[in-house]
C-alpha cells in the first residue's frame, strides 16, 4: 500500500509541475492525479528543461501548502486551528465532530483524521521537495544562480515541514530522496537527528539563497526566510547565541518594520519575510475562512479562550485589531481575526504569513535574556510593546524578564503555526498550564499519536508512549 502511495506521490509531482505556470502569475492549480500506468510516460527531462519549467515544478513544490484535503493540511493554514485547541488559546463551540472533540479534550487516538492529516499531508510535501531537488540539483540546463535560489528555496520549505512534524510527533522518518524502496520501511529519527537535518538543510540553504526577493513582493523566499526559520530552531535547541546572531541579521537588514497592528498580514505587509500566495481560487486565506464567521450575528466555530482574554494588558491594540467579536443580542463570542477577508475581492488583500519580523524581536529577546544581556532583551521586549500601544516593561530580574517575553509571545504570536503549543511543550510548562484547564490531561498528550494506518503499514514505525 505504502509502496504504491509513493509512486503515486511522485507522478503527482511531475504532472504537478507540468501543468501548474508559476504561482506568482496567479496560478491556482490543484495537484493532479493522473492514472499510475501513465507514470513512465511524464518526462521529467522536461519538467525541469528550462528555468521557466523549473519555477513552474517550483509552484508545484508551494502547491502542496495548499493542496489535499483543506481540513487536515499540516502547512495549509489549519495549523493554527488545531494547535489553539490542543493548547489554551481557542475553544471548539460547537461539539459534535469526533476528531475535534479529541482534539480539545487532548484525547486524540491513533485514528483520528486530522493528525493522520498532518502525517500524510507533511510527507507528501517532503516527497515532493525532493523530486524537486532531485530534478535541479546538477542541471546543467538552468544558471548557477537560478539553481542556487531555487534549491534554497526548497531546502527552506522541507525543513519547514520537518520542523512541524518533529513538533507534533516527536522524531519522525527521515525521507530525503524519492526512492520508495527505501522510504516505505524507514523507522523512526530521533528528535535530535530530524533537527539535525533541518540545521543542515538551513545552513545550505542560506549559502545559495539571494539576499534579494526573487519575485515582486514576498511571496518567494529570499535568504531571511531561510534565517527566520534557523532562529527559531536555534531558539528552541538552547542555542542561544546562535539564535540571536541569527534574528540580528534579519532585524539589521533593515527590509523589515514593526507596522500597525491593523496591516500587519496585508499584501506586502514591511513586517513579513515571507507570505505564501494562497491557491485557493475563492478565498483569501484558509485561516479566515476557519475563524471569521460570515455575519456579525452568528456564533463563531472557534472562540478565544479565557486565558487568552485575560492575557492581554488593557488598551493592547492588538487585542482590537486582532480580534473579533460578534453578539446575537443575548451572548456575545471572541475569535481570532489576524486575516479578516474570505473572498479574493474583499479588501485590502491579505496574504497568509510564513515568517514575519515581529517573531524575531521575541526571538531575539529570549536569546538575549538567556545570555544575561538583559538591557538588550528588554529593549526588544519595548519594541513589541510599543507597536502594541503599550508601555514599557518593568521587569528586571533574568527570570521577569523571561516570564515577559512568554506573555508576549502569547499575545503576538496566538494562533499562528502553532506556536503557543509548541512553546508551552519546549519550555515544560504544558502540564502546569493545561493541567488545570484538561481534566483528561496527562504529559504524554504533549505528542500526538503516529497514525495507526501508518504503523499497520511500516512495521518500523513505534507509536508514540501513552497511545
Amino acid at each position: 500500500m505504502m509502496k504504491k502511495y509513493l509512486k503515486n506521490q511522485y507522478t503527482k509531482v511531475i504532472a504537478t509541475a507540468l501543468v501548474i505556470p508559476a504561482m506568482l502569475l496567479g496560478a491556482c492549480k490543484k495537484l493532479i492525479e493522473i492514472p499510475p500506468s501513465l507514470a513512465t510516460q511524464v518526462s521529467t527531462a522536461r519538467v525541469y528543461s528550462d528555468s521557466t519549467n523549473v519555477i513552474s515544478a517550483l509552484a508545484g513544490v508551494y502547491a502542496g501548502f495548499g493542496a489535499g484535503s483543506y481540513v487536515f493540511n499540516i502547512n495549509g493554514g489549519l495549523l493554527d486551528v488545531y494547535t489553539g485547541l490542543s493548547s489554551d488559546e481557542t475553544v471548539y463551540s460547537f461539539p459534535g465532530y469526533a476528531p475535534l472533540d479529541a482534539i480539545s479534550a487532548n484525547n486524540i487516538q491513533p485514528d483520528n483524521a486530522i493528525t493522520a492529516g498532518f502525517w500524510s499531508t507533511g510527507y507528501q510535501g517532503i516527497y515532493s521537495v525532493n523530486a524537486f531537488l532531485e530534478g535541479v540539483t546538477g542541471n546543467t540546463k538552468i544558471s548557477a544562480s537560478f539553481q542556487n535560489q531555487v534549491r534554497g528555496e526548497a531546502l527552506l520549505t522541507r525543513s519547514l515541514y520537518y520542523f512541524n512534524l518533529v513538533n507534533i510527533f516527536g522524531g519522525v522518518p527521515i525521507i530525503t530522496s524519492t526512492d520508495y524502496k527505501i522510504n516505505t520501511t524507514k523507522a523512526r529519527a530521533t528528535v535530535d537527528e530530524v533537527y539535525s537535518l533541518i540545521i543542515s538543510d538551513l545552513t545550505t540553504a542560506i549559502s545559495l539563497m539571494s539576499d534579494k526577493y526573487p519575485s515582486a513582493g514576498r511571496l518567494r523566499p529570499d535568504v531571511n526566510a531561510a534565517r527566520a526559520l534557523l532562529a527559531r530552531v536555534y531558539l528552541y535547541r538552547g542555542r542561544w547565541k546562535e539564535a540571536s546572531d541569527m534574528s540580528s541579521l534579519i532585524i539589521n537588514s533593515g527590509l523589515y518594520d514593526l507596522v500597525a497592528p491593523n496591516v500587519t498580514f496585508t499584501d506586502g505587509s514591511r513586517e513579513a519575510i515571507w507570505q505564501m500566495l494562497t491557491l485557493d481560487p475563492y478565498n483569501q486565506t484558509a485561516v479566515a475562512q476557519s475563524f471569521v464567521p460570515y455575519d456579525t450575528t452568528s456564533q463563531p466555530t472557534y472562540i478565544l479562550s479565557d486565558n487568552l482574554i485575560n492575557a492581554f494588558e488593557a488598551g493592547d491594540k492588538r487585542f482590537t485589531a486582532w480580534t473579533g467579536k460578534n453578539t446575537d443580542g443575548i451572548t456575545s463570542w471572541i475569535y481570532p481575526a489576524k486575516y479578516k477577508n474570505h473572498t479574493k475581492t474583499d479588501s485590502p488583500l491579505e496574504q497568509w504569513m510564513i515568517f514575519r519580523i515581529g517573531e524575531q524581536y521575541l526571538i531575539r529577546a529570549e536569546a538575549l535574556a538567556n545570555q544575561g544581556l538583559l538591557d538588550e532583551a528588554r529593549a526588544d521586549i519595548n519594541r513589541i510593546r510599543t507597536r502594541a500601544g503599550l508601555g514599557n516593561t518593568t521587569a528586571v530580574t533574568k527570570d521577569e524578564v523571561l516570564a515577559v517575553i512568554a506573555k508576549e509571545r502569547q499575545t503576538e504570536l496566538f494562533d499562528e503555526w502553532g506556536h503557543r503549543w509548541f512553546d508551552l511543550k519546549r519550555t515544560g510548562k504544558a502540564t502546569a498550564v493545561l493541567g488545570p484547564l484538561k481534566p483528561n490531561w496527562t504529559a504524554s498528550d504533549e505528542l500526538y499519536p503516529i497514525p495507526l494506518s501508518e504503523i499497520k503499514t511500516n512495521p518500523f514505525l513505534v507509536q508514540n508512549p501513552g497511545y
